[in-house]
Order: structure tokens, then sequence, then C-alpha cells
């Protein structure tokens, strides 16, 4: 499709079977989306997932021409969620990975995304809360507007930020001080950001994140089930997760934040979340507006 593959004014649910977007502007939208079980694929040039809020001229304003201001400002204002309960969703977006301009919660299943390579989107991006109580999620992209996971959840989850941009195909392993693999990934796109949530990872568990080098085993879009030996190991770092929901490490060690442009819950430019883009304002900007009333 040349714009929505699947799209809703109202709601989205999937339950069961097979949903492939091989080609899309923005893979799924709707108001609400519940992904309860199924095997769900979407490439999309735009947002992968996308709750309440399009990429259309008028929508990146907040405006519809159909609506009068009283239902779009109660369209705005809704509590809109992306629920994902079961299943495996695949993404692979140019634009932000999930994107929700409300919140998102994730309670079971396995979500892999490969989000933006550019620093003007997330692979993960919500206004509200991005809460985790079950289920594996795999999140690689770009640092710029980086965000992890909501201290909401109740799964753990880190987020790894490299010195520099990490080509596609580069394999980073988890493990845990006794040598157990935590996760084993190889990102099909370039990234520098990495987060992984599974209810395997503990608070007061030490581990270490190795990078680069070979790895075998079965992999599904490049995350893999069992890797069974890695060799050629280029980088690593060793850490013990605090007492903490999130926790954000980089090849120094835990670090306070991320290192990305983005707060959780912050707005970002001033416009919808899933619309920004690169803003460097033109360095005559201020003679251009001096005296514009708008």
């Amino acid at each position: 499709t040349g714009d929505d593959g699947i799209h809703a004014d109202a709601d989205v649910v999937i339950t069961a079977g097979k949903v492939r977007i091989e080609k899309s502007n923005e893979g799924i939208e709707g108001i609400n989306i519940t992904i309860k079980d199924g095997d769900i694929y979407v490439k999309a040039s735009d947002d992968g997932i996308n709750i309440n809020g399009g990429s259309s001229d008028f929508g990146q304003f907040g405006f519809n021409p159909t609506q009068t201001t009283e239902t779009q400002q109660e369209t705005n204002d809704s509590e809109s969620l992306l629920l994902i309960e079961g299943g495996y969703v695949y993404v692979n977006a140019d634009g932000d990975g999930l994107d929700s301009n409300s919140s998102i919660k994730m309670t079971g299943g396995t979500v892999v995304v490969y989000g933006p390579t550019n620093a003007g989107n997330g692979t993960l991006d919500y206004d509200g809360t991005f809460t985790v109580e079950g289920g594996t999620l795999i999140a690689a992209g770009s640092s710029g507007m980086a965000m992890g996971v909501s201290d909401t959840s109740t799964q753990n989850a880190l987020m790894m930020t490299f010195t520099s941009v990490q080509e596609a195909g580069t394999t980073v392993n988890v493990t845990t001080d006794n040598g157990d693999v935590l996760a084993t990934v190889a990102p099909e796109k370039a990234f520098q950001t990495l987060v992984i949530s599974t209810p395997d990872l503990a608070q007061q568990q030490s581990y270490t994140l190795n990078f680069g080098g070979t790895v075998k085993g079965d992999a599904k879009n490049g995350v893999y089930s069992e890797a069974s030996s890695i060799t050629g190991i280029t980088g690593s770092v060793e850490f013990t997760l605090p007492a903490q929901v999130m926790t954000y490490v980089n090849e120094s060690g835990i670090t306070e934040n991320s290192g990305g442009m983005m707060i959780p819950g912050g707005g970002g430019f001033g416009g919808p979340r899933g619309n920004r883009g690169t803003m460097t304002p033109p360095s005559n900007q201020q003679e251009e507006t001096e005296g514009n009333s708008l």
C-alpha cells in the first residue's frame, strides 16, 4: 500500500492468523490497537505501528477538516493504547517503530523492532508510558530520540547505547555471570541503541554484554533462539543491574540516561511525536519572523 497497511478510525484488534505488510507508509494505525496473538510482520517507510495520530499534512498539526474543534480535542485527549498481549510482532520502520501519542502496554509475546537509522525518530516513541509486564522485547535503532520503557513496568529492561553506529548484522550477546545466555541479536539494520527486556533479566544480577564477532545458531529476523557459539568478540561491558526497572548502559558501564534527546512523556519539538523530523532553523530565522504575529 502507498499509505496505511491496516487503518481504523477507532480500534484494531488482531486475535490470530498471519498479517504481512511488505510495503506501507505507516504499517498499522488506529486509536487503539490490541494484539492478542498471531504472526505480524510490518515494513513501513514512516511509523511501523501508530496510535492516535497519522502522518498526513492535516494530521501532523492535529487538524481534520471533517471534525469540529471540540471533537478533535476529544480524539486527541482520549486515553488510547497499544496493547500487546501475545503473538509475534516484527516491525521494520524508517520512522518511529512503535509510536503512541498516548501509552503502550506489553504483557506477553515477542516484539522485535528495527527502527530508524536517522536521529529524528525513535524505535520506541510514546507520550504517556510504556509498561512492560511480560514477554520479550528487542528494539534496535538510532540514538537521537531513543527511549526505554517506563518505571511503571514490572519486568526489567536495559538499553545499551554504543559510542558509534554499529553496522547491520553486528552481534550483541548478553550473558549472566555464570555464562547463561540471556539474549543474542544481530539487528538487520544499522543501530546505536538496543533495548532488551525479558522475564529472565533480574535486578542485582551481574551481566556481560558482548558485541561484534560471529555467532552460530538458529535465528529469526536477527534474534537467536539459541546461540551455540560466539567467536571474535570485539568489545564487552560488565555491569550489575541496579534495583530499578530501566537500566541504561554504555561501553563504560551503567549510565544515568540513554544519551538521547527525548524524555519519556515529553512532546518533542512541540508537535506530535510521530511526525517530527530533523528541525534545524535557518540562521536568519529571527530576521524572517520578527514582527510576525503568527
